[in-house]
């Protein structure tokens, strides 16, 4: 049991750290591919600032919320909620035109 406590602790910070580093590497290719849409007339410089705008937004909600979940709610759950809400974002983004996936996804 003493082994027991000693792992799980690390192996909730590996995730956590993981799925940060994702969201993190996820917001930097928004600012490398905006170059390339509005070469090739995908999105507008207006719906690029949007896509910045509503990234940040839902990043300080997210912030917020998950630090008062992570109060009250196991680790687990917040794990695996987490990959549901990027496992649906994935279909939005195969799904949706790219401005909306792009939008609603982030």
């Amino acid at each position: 049991m003493n082994s027991y406590k000693k792992v799980y602790p690390i192996t909730v910070f590996a995730a956590l750290y993981l799925a940060y580093s994702a969201v993190y590497v996820a917001r930097l290719n928004l600012s490398m591919a905006a170059p390339k849409f509005l070469a090739d007339s995908i999105l507008t410089t207006k719906q690029i600032g949007y896509l910045g705008a509503v990234f940040s937004v839902v990043y300080a909600i997210g912030r917020l919320l998950n630090g008062y979940l992570s109060d009250r709610v196991a680790p687990y759950i917040m794990i695996c909620l987490g990959l549901f809400l990027i496992g649906t974002s994935n279909f939005a983004f195969g799904t949706l035109p790219v401005f909306p996936a792009l939008y609603f996804g982030a």
